[in-house]
C-alpha cells in the first residue's frame, strides 16, 4: 500500500471468481483497502449484465459497512488535502 498509495480495490465484479474475491479481500485485510465491486453495467451493449446485478453472494460476509467506508474516504481525503500542493501555492 505504501508503495502503489492504493484506498481501495474493486473485489467484486461479474468476471472474478470466488478464488480472485477470496484473495482481493485477503489484500483488503491485509493492507487496510476499501472494497469495492461494480455490476459491469455501461448499457444495452453488453447482453446478460443488467444494471445492479452480477454480484457474488459472498458480498453479505464482508465484514463493513456503509459507515465504515464513508469514514474511511474522509480520512483518507484529509490525508489527500493536506499533502498535495494546490496550484498557486
Amino acid at each position: 500500500k505504501e508503495v502503489a498509495k492504493l484506498d481501495a480495490i474493486e473485489v467484486f465484479y461479474p468476471e472474478h471468481s470466488p478464488r480472485f474475491v477470496e484473495f482481493y479481500l485477503q489484500l483488503v485485510n491485509k493492507y487496510d483497502l476499501i472494497p469495492t465491486g461494480g455490476s459491469d453495467y455501461h448499457g444495452e451493449n453488453k447482453p446478460g449484465l443488467a444494471l445492479g446485478e452480477n454480484f457474488y453472494p459472498i458480498i453479505e460476509d464482508v465484514d463493513i459497512t456503509y459507515k465504515d467506508i464513508m469514514n474511511r474516504l474522509q480520512q483518507v481525503r484529509s490525508v489527500y488535502e493536506h499533502s498535495i500542493p494546490l496550484a498557486g501555492n
